[in-house]
């Protein structure tokens, strides 16, 4: 059975690119929003060990009179053919020389 898990350190790993605040807090009708961009990376306990990475965005909506969130909406800057690139693709040199031959 295949397992799927990240492996130990320095992976998987989460860098933060950027955040923005946009709105005034208390600012009457209009909520408080937090945009923020990170880079995250880690790799799979799959035999050839690929490494996926991609950047992971994220808008938070805060409700302007409790603070409470309000909305949580992500999203990903990478395509589906750029992931299943990472996927199907080996971790590093020294991982592809453990990688027996197909064929004869």
């Amino acid at each position: 059975m295949w397992r799927c898990t990240p492996t130990k350190p320095p992976l998987p790993s989460l860098k933060m690119l950027d955040y923005d605040v946009v709105g005034e807090q208390g600012k009457e009708g209009e909520p408080l929003v937090v945009l923020t961009r990170l880079v995250v990376k880690l790799q799979l306990n799959l035999p050839w060990k690929p490494v996926l990475a991609w950047v992971w965005g994220v808008r938070h909506e805060f409700d302007p009179a409790s603070l409470q969130q309000t909305v949580h909406k992500e999203s990903w800057e990478v395509s589906a053919g750029e992931g299943v690139r990472q996927l199907f693709s080996p971790g590093s040199e020294v991982v592809r020389s453990k990688i027996p031959p197909v064929g004869r």
